[in-house]
């Protein structure tokens, strides 16, 4: 767990025994990864390599927006001129525009992060708090002064929620 520390989930759940700590570190683990597959990179030291394919002089990054980028080469390690899209994760490499338009291109760069630690550490604590009540067989509790019962969002409507804590909406990102 990189967001959130086990004294953290349990006192999020008012836990005071450490008979569950190794299911409710497994749930945060878990939890975490979720998030941090809805967030992306949380800091500016998240950098990334990837392999793209220009089609029609263009390569596609998978995580967009960019910071910066380090550097772009063909798959035998040549240096490759190019302009930017940050914004959008373009990589224009039609001046070099290879005979064999086949080869691949390697580029490193740092994707610009969208969403904050704090915002990560609330949707882990908060999906992992719902990890454990589904485990436990939690079901919905009387409203305090009140008659009628309340909806428990299952693990969808969590992640929606989470997502909304990131800032991302209450839909998925969508895959590139």
């Amino acid at each position: 767990m990189l967001y959130v520390t086990l004294s953290e989930v349990k006192a999020n759940l008012n836990i005071t025994t450490s008979a569950n700590d190794d299911e409710l570190t497994d749930m945060a683990d878990a939890a975490e990864g979720a998030v941090l597959a809805m967030s992306g990179p949380v800091s500016l030291s998240a950098t990334v390599t990837e392999t793209v394919w220009p089609y029609n002089g263009v390569a596609v990054l998978s995580s967009a927006p960019v910071a910066s980028i380090a550097s772009v080469t063909t798959s035998g390690g040549t240096p490759v001129t190019y302009t930017a899209n940050l914004g959008a994760g373009l990589l224009d490499v039609s001046t070099i525009w290879y005979p064999t338009r086949d080869l691949p291109l390697t580029v490193t760069y740092t994707p610009q992060p969208r969403t904050t630690a704090a915002q990560v550490r609330m949707a882990v604590l908060m999906v992992t708090a719902r990890l454990w009540e589904t485990q436990r067989g939690n079901t919905p509790a009387i409203l305090q002064g009140g008659e009628q019962e309340v909806f428990t969002p299952g693990l969808q409507g969590i992640l929606a929620e989470a997502r909304g804590i990131l800032g991302l909406g209450s839909r998925p990102p969508a895959v590139a």
